[in-house]
Order: C-alpha cells, then structure tokens, then sequence
C-alpha cells in the first residue's frame, strides 16, 4: 500500500469519528490525478449514507418500536449535515403524541399518501429527533404535554395487533398401563384431547373434544364447548356467542351457551382491574395445577416441583370455592379446595363495567335441565370513592335482584355491602324466597407488604340463595337425590405476609353454617424460607366436612418440602427434594432427584417413596422415573412406576399446527394469545428462553403466552445462525390482542459473504465511498472502500449491485465460483456498467 493510499484510509476513518471538533474540508485532489474521483463530501461533514435502516425507537427514552425507516439527507439551523428520520404523523400518534394537535405536522414534503409522508417534527415546539446512527437509535424528544398519558402496563391501542387469518389446533394424547400384582389384573386407558380454532380478523373460534377410551374396550367422546368472540377495542368491550361463563363480580358465575356482551378489564389498564385468587401449594414433581369451578376448567398451568403461587387467574374473572387438582406425574393427583371471596368492589371515579348475558345454563352433566336464563350487572365509579352497582337475574321459576355499594377507605382498604333478594319455585308445591347480605373487605399494607381479605354472608331464611342452588335442588329432584344443606352464614378469611429474607407466611380459613346440619370449616398455613442454599416449605391444613347422615369428618394434614440445588457440583440444573407429609392415620416419605439437561429440553424426574398406613400397619415402597423432551415440533413425555403391588407405565405426546398463508408451523401447545415468528432461512434458531423452541427448517416456529395488549419482545438467538444467514435486527416488538396470532417478522438475509472488486469499463475502480446495494435489496448493504474494494453480504449464485457515488452510477453484474477462500468468503472481480 502507498502513501496515497494509507491517506485515503486515515482521512476516511477521521472523518467518522463523532466529537466536538472543528469543521475541516479536505481536497482529494491533493491525493492525486488517480484519486481524483473519491467520494468524501459526506464524509467530511461527518454525516453518514442516507438510505432505510432497521432502528429501535424510544420517545422520551423509552423504547417504543422496531422497524425499517426511511433516513433522508439534511442540513441543520447549525449547517450540519445529518440523518432525519421520514416518521409518519400515523405512526407519531401510535406513540401517544397528541397529533391532532398540531396540523402542521402534515405540512411535510414526503411523497405518497398521507399516512406515508415525513412529518414536519418542529411542528411541535421544543421536539427533535436524533439518530445515534452507531447504536441504530432513534431519540424521539417529545414534551409531556404533547403526550397523552400513560396506561399503565398497556400500549396504545393503535398498536393493537388482531394478527393474521389462521386455523390452529393443539392436541394431547396419552396412554396408560396398570399391571396388579395381588389381584392378576391389567387394564390400558387412552386418552385424546383436540382443541380446535380459527381466527379471522378480530373474531376467535375455539372448540374442545375430547376422546377417551377405558379399560373395558368402551370409548366416547365429549364435546366440552364452542364458542366464538371477537373485541371492540375503542369500548373496551368482548363479545361472546356459544358456550362460555359469566363474570361473578355481583352473582355467582354460571356457565351458559348463549350470547354475552360485557366489559374487557383486560383492555383496561392494571391500576383499574380487579385482582383474582391466588392459589398456592407443593407439586412433589412436574405438575399440571387444573382449576374447576362449577365442573368447568376455568385455568390450566403447569408448574416446576415445590411450592407453587398462580396469582394470574384475575383475567377469568372467576370466583368462589375453586376445586383444585394436582396432576403429578408419579400418577398420584393431589386435590383441595381453595376459599376465594371477590375483592370488595371499588372502581374509579367514572368507570363503567357491565355483563349482559342471555342464553341457556350449560351443565357439566349432560342429563341435567339446562333452563332460559336473562342476567345483567352493571357497577359504576361514583364521587367520593363510592361505586353503586346491581344486577338481576330472570329463569323460568326463578328471580333475583341484587344492589349494593362499594367503598374505597384509602389507607384503611376497601370495604362493600350489598343484599339479594331472591324468589324460586323448585316445584308446583315448593316456593321459596331467599335474601342474603354480604359485607366484604380488602386491605393491602404497602409498607409491610401485608394483604388481608374477609368476607361474611349471611342467609336470612332457608330459601334459596344462588340459580346454581336452584338448579342443583331441581335436578336434584329430577334425580331423586336427597335435598341441599341450606346454608346460614359464610365467613372467609385470607392473609399473606412477606417476610423479607426471613421467608413468606400465608393463612386462609373458610366457615360455613347451616340451618339443618353442623358448621363445616377449612383452615391452611403456610411457612416458606431459604435456609442457605435449600428451599424449605412448612404447611398445614384442617378440614371438617360434613358427610351422609349428619357425620362430620376431620382430616389434617402437615408437610415439610425441602429443595437443594445441585447445580454447583454436577455443572448442570439438578435439584435433590425431600417432601415428607403426615396425615391421621398416613405418613408418606418421598426423596426425588430432578433436573434439566440439552439445553432446559430434558426434563427428568426420579424419585422413591415410602408410605405407612398407621390402621392396616402396612408400608408401601415405590419408585418412578418421568421424562419430558421439548422439541421444537411438540413435546414427547414418558413415565414409569413400580412397586410390590402394581406396575404403571405411560406415554404422552403434545403439540400444536398453525396454518397460515405460508404453509404449516408445528410446534408446542399453544397458549391463548400467539406470535408466528417468521424468519425465512433461519432455520433451527431457539427463539427467546423458551426450552426447544426452535425455528424450523423454513425459519418459521410459534411461541405463545404472550400477554395481550402490551409489548412483548420476541428474540432471536444470531449465535446460532449459519455463516449464510444474516438477521439484521435480533429482536422484534409485537402487541396481540387476546387470542390473536400475531406475525413477528425478522428481516434476514441469506446467501454468501464475498469480497468483490468493481470495475469501470474505463478500467479505473469504482471510487472510494460510493454506495452498494443488491438490486433485490431495498437496505443499504455496504460501502465501496480503497482500490474499488466491497464487502457484501446475502450472495446468491448469481445477481446485479446497483452502486451510486456523486452524480453518478452504474450496475454490476456477477457470479460466484464454486469455492471460498480459507476466510469463508468468495473473491471475485465484477465489471459495473453506467
């Protein structure tokens, strides 16, 4: 390399340097005659290639978007060259800037439509946009008063995303074989699960069946619903046709297969919502948590051994008694009820929330009536931080009317009371009427963390109370079956305390009364703490029921679990577990070993237990092991279990297929809402920290619970690309709707990385600094550098660049050898014609 030549490269790499330095010009004729043609305008004004780039936005230092934009070319108030964005006044308002506000904005000089034109930014006073072009940044300054206010947790509703047109389908199946020694017997179940749906615009189509055949050779199937829903975004509002269940805030829920239209606290912002449930427990091994409510499953989870906290539950808007099991994957369910009283109601000064719903109650025993039935709610936020709300409830033989007011203490809580009245004709001969109060309250210490929530009702007669008792008491007596306890108060109680570095304590405690029977009653507690490195869980529960013939039974439970992580010395997730639990006449040992291997895709499970039963003085040993590999086309699970007595093995398979305009995606179980990652060429990508999944072999894979109307952040993972594959932004930003199955697309580029060397039919090179793109790509690619060198990525075979310096330009065409040189590049020579 000459003197000239190191120039060059030194001038060049001066100029872009960014600092507060003085403006210098440089004469490239100083260079000489052969570098009279050198391209260093831009360069020396320290500016930088106008073209489109791929930019995170943040507006006020927040990050708001990823996407390509436009930059353009222009000279500041200070005569400095510098990249402004061409930003849509559409796109501005999707970032809360009130635009309606300032109409010069729309005074720009973008050519197109409207809402692809560039936007005049100094419209609005005091706002600029700077592009830090090194970290691919665009600083959006906005003052606060051209912005709307936050919603807290959501993004804006012009971002709202109902996705693309889809069919969908997850499916389960498993099979299962039990061998009893003592008895000589064997019996194989399967099972098959199918859920079903299409999504169109803004409405989703959602089914379940199930088929299930027994030991006996008999099989049937059970479809459990259907419905269809779809949003109204600016109201705030979901519709609802088919089989579904209503809200409980003012009357129990009731599952019904009709039409209902209400308000979506989902579209609402979190400091708006209601809170729901928190259920807690132990899984001893990888379990799947069911909620039911009424025989329906309302919430499905599956979470890791140890203690368990769901405190997402809010969104079903579900409550009352939850009855919830276990699934455990050693095949030894575990199933308790959980007390749950509603929050005290107390909204916002002008919220409005309403329910109508009208159809037919929908029960989970096909046998059972099924009657016409009208319900509307409504709460409203008063003044003086009160809410008035009421409802009623109209069936062939049945009526209720409810009214009552909420609340807010401020720092003493919140605090509601309200009364039903209720009328039943359970026969021609059995007319009932019923009146309940209920008095609720809700407390939460924000200095200690501490929440408390109590609630009491009482029944001032022995009619009937809810439509679920008047139907549980009318197909009781269709069926002949023995009348309903009538119930003469309830008393519900819950508290949660953190304990900082000391752990965590809970208590919940549930009373019932009643007029011809004794008090049954609940009461749970619980202890969590780190001892060094251990995990450690203490619980206790108390029940009494009430059983045939007046007979009251009380079981007690206390369990200790104990967790220690094995990571440190086996270099990989491991965890030994020591559950222990001791009931009235059964003492149960279990000592496990679990972890995680391949990158969290295996998980396994081995674990011995021990168990003694105190009235027959006998003792049972067994032992099981349990695996699950998660793969990017579904999951595959496999179980074993063995004692004295019996001999169980099992298999099961999960999954999920998405077709879309492109083809199929199959992939893990699929969650309510859905993105479709799309990254063509990047195959066999993991996407983000989910365990196996995996673009597949088109660049395509389906991640899901994503959370709808807010941001979520899909990445993907570049250590893993091929030296082929390029994608120039690792992640993207999408807002779904609830349900929807929105598209993540990724901007890749495929092909070979060559060095090129490009030629005028005069025989000089192409000067230094002029502009390289493929003509299939509309993103800048490369700069031309010293001696009409270019690097370029996203080769294929062959193709034409289009370069650009000054006023002029020129095409070159070229082909790639067969072979790379040892850097993995091809080298080659290409002519370029004006």
């Amino acid at each position: 390399m000459d003197n000239k030549q190191l120039v060059v490269l030194t001038v060049a790499m001066l100029f872009l340097i960014q600092g507060n330095c003085k403006d210098y010009d440089f004469d490239v004729s100083a260079l000489g005659e052969s570098y009279k043609d050198v391209d260093l305008s831009l360069l020396s004004e320290g500016g930088q290639l106008p073209g489109i780039y791929t930019v995170d936005i943040l507006v006020n230092g927040e990050k708001r978007d990823t996407r390509e934009m436009y930059f353009k070319q222009a000279r500041g108030n200070d005569n400095q060259v510098s990249l402004q964005p061409c930003i849509s006044t559409k796109l501005l308002s999707s970032y809360r800037i009130k635009t309606d506000d300032y109409p010069d904005l729309n005074h720009s000089t973008g050519q197109g439509e409207a809402d692809s034109a560039c936007a005049d930014l100094s419209a609005i006073p005091n706002a600029n946009a700077t592009f830090d072009f090194n970290n691919q940044q665009l600083y959006l300054s906005i003052p606060q008063i051209a912005l709307y206010s936050e919603s807290h947790g959501l993004a804006p509703v012009e971002q709202w995303d109902d996705g693309i047109p889809a069919l969908l389908l997850n499916y389960r199946a498993n099979t299962n074989r039990v061998e009893l020694h003592n008895l000589g017997q064997s019996n194989t179940s399967s099972y098959l699960q199918l859920n079903p749906g299409i999504n169109i615009g803004s409405w989703r189509l959602r089914n379940q069946v199930n088929w299930q055949r027994l030991s006996n050779g008999s099989s049937q199937w059970q479809n459990l619903y259907t419905y269809a829903e779809r949003g109204f975004y600016k109201s705030k509002n979901k519709l609802t046709l088919g089989d579904k269940t209503t809200p409980d805030n003012i009357f129990d829920s009731l599952p019904f297969r009709g039409v209902m239209l209400g308000s979506d606290d989902s579209m609402v912002p979190a400091d708006q919502r209601d809170y729901g449930p928190v259920i807690q427990g132990i899984a001893r091994t990888l379990a799947r948590v069911e909620v039911r409510q009424n025989g329906f499953v309302i919430y499905n989870a599956t979470v890791a051994p140890g203690p368990f906290s769901l405190t997402d539950i809010n969104s079903y808007d579900f409550g009352g008694n939850l009855q919830v099991t276990v699934w455990e994957t050693d095949g030894k369910p575990q199933v308790f009820s959980v007390p749950y009283q509603k929050p005290a109601i107390a909204l916002r000064q002008g919220y409005l929330k309403y329910n109508v719903m009208l159809g037919r109650y929908r029960s989970s025993q096909a046998a059972e009536a099924k009657e016409k039935i009208v319900q509307a709610t409504m709460m409203y936020g008063l003044p003086w931080d009160l809410t008035a709300y009421g409802g009623g409830q109209f069936a062939q033989g049945y009526a209720a009317l409810a009214s009552g007011l909420g609340m807010s203490l401020g720092l003493m809580g919140a605090l509601s009371i309200d009364v039903m009245q209720t009328r039943a004709e359970v026969s021609d001969r059995n007319r009932e009427t019923g009146r309940i109060w209920r008095l609720r309250y809700n407390k939460m210490i924000l200095s200690s963390n501490t929440s408390l929530s109590a609630s009491y009702n009482t029944y001032t007669n022995k009619g009937v109370a809810s439509f679920n008792e008047f139907m549980n008491q009318k197909n009781n007596l269709l069926n002949i079956a023995g009348k309903t306890k009538a119930k003469k108060s309830m008393t519900a109680l819950t508290l949660s305390q953190p304990l900082s570095k000391y752990g965590y304590f809970n208590f919940s405690m549930l009373k019932n009364n009643y007029y011809n029977a004794a008090h049954d009653s609940s009461i749970s507690a619980g202890y969590s703490f780190n001892f060094f490195r251990a995990n450690v869980s203490l619980n206790f529960s108390l029940n009494k029921s009430i059983r045939e013939n007046n007979i009251t039974q009380t079981d007690k439970l206390s369990s200790l679990w104990v967790s220690i992580p094995l990571g440190n010395w086996l270099k990989t997730p491991a965890n030994m577990t020591l559950q222990t639990s001791l009931s009235d006449n059964r003492r149960s040992t279990i000592l496990g070993l679990n972890g995680q291997a391949v990158d969290h895709q295996l998980y396994w499970d081995m674990r011995q237990s021990v168990t003694q039963n105190r009235e027959s003085k006998s003792t049972n040993t067994d032992r099981s092991l349990f695996m699950t590999w998660y793969g990017g086309y579904g999951q595959v699970s496999g179980n074993y279990q063995y004692s004295a007595e019996m001999r169980q093995a099992g298999a099961e398979i999960d999954g999920s297929l998405i077709a879309h305009r492109h083809g199929f995606t199959f992939g893990q179980p699929l969650g309510e809402t859905v993105a479709l990652i799309e990254a063509p060429g990047a195959t066999n990508v993991p996407v983000g920290n989910w365990p196996g999944i995996k673009t597949d072999f088109r660049g395509y894979a389906a991640v899901s619970y994503l959370n709808p109307y807010q941001d979520n952040i899909l990445t993907l993972n570049p250590a893993f690309l091929s030296d082929e594959t390029e994608v120039l932004v690792s992640d993207v930003s999408v807002v779904p709707t609830e349900g929807a199955i929105v598209s993540a697309k990724f901007v890749t580029r495929t092909g070979g990385r060559g060095l090129i060397q490009l030629k005028q039919t005069n025989g000089a090179v192409v000067p230094f600094g002029a502009l390289a793109q493929l003509e299939s790509e509309i993103v800048t690619s490369s700069i031309v550098g010293e001696d009409g060198q270019l690097y370029i990525s996203g080769l294929s075979a062959k193709g034409i660049l289009n370069v650009r310096w000054a006023k002029e330009s020129c095409k070159a065409e070229y082909v790639l050898p067969e072979k790379k040189n040892e850097a993995g590049l091809y080298v080659i020579s290409a002519l370029c014609r004006s």
